[in-house]
């Protein structure tokens, strides 16, 4: 599904991905997209955010995707409440993580020539991911201002649980842009 409207809300409905659509479960292209009490069943590819969308998620469940369960492009926003992100990721499972291929619950890009992604995580569950809770991914010049994994990006977190995902809670990895 792709969502490109200004304010759009949905509640209740369980999305169940099949096959290998790359796209995303749900891909939201503009505007602000909000889903209340949501079961996220993804096969490849989990939600999408791009540079120009918004998305608030409330008491819903993300899982089964074989990338990352939420991805978040460079200057989107995303807000998380209550939330179960669980086993998702598994594509990081066995990849080399110094080649950029980590993934997990969710993944946030960070990119110098793009407005900061910015990220609200409050009282979510987050486990059981195949490679990390939350992965930063970073292009080289702001991999290489700070070891900080959540410098290019703005990320507040309160009363998050993290547990038990296989890589760690948090990482951040440089992207290759050649």
């Amino acid at each position: 599904m792709e969502c490109c409207a200004s304010n759009i809300s949905i509640k209740n409905i369980t999305f169940e991905q099949e096959g290998n659509d790359n796209e995303g479960i749900v891909v939201i292209k503009t505007g602000r997209v909000t889903f209340d009490d949501c079961d996220m069943r993804c096969e490849t590819n989990g939600v999408a955010v791009e540079s120009c969308g918004e998305m608030v998620m409330r008491q819903c469940k993300v899982h089964g995707a074989k990338s990352a369960g939420i991805i978040v492009s460079s200057g989107a926003t995303l807000h998380l409440e209550n939330n179960k992100l669980f086993d998702n990721g598994e594509f990081g499972k066995n990849s080399d993580l110094s080649a950029g291929l980590a993934t997990g619950a969710i993944l946030l890009e960070a990119k110098s020539d793009c407005k900061k992604t910015k990220a609200v995580l409050s009282d979510n569950y987050i486990s059981n991911n195949h490679c990390y809770g939350i992965c930063v991914k970073k292009d080289d010049d702001i991999f290489t201002a700070s070891g900080d994994p959540e410098y290019g990006v703005q990320l507040e977190m309160t009363n998050n649980v993290f547990e038990e995902n296989m890589h760690g809670d948090i990482g951040h990895f440089l992207v290759n842009t050649d």
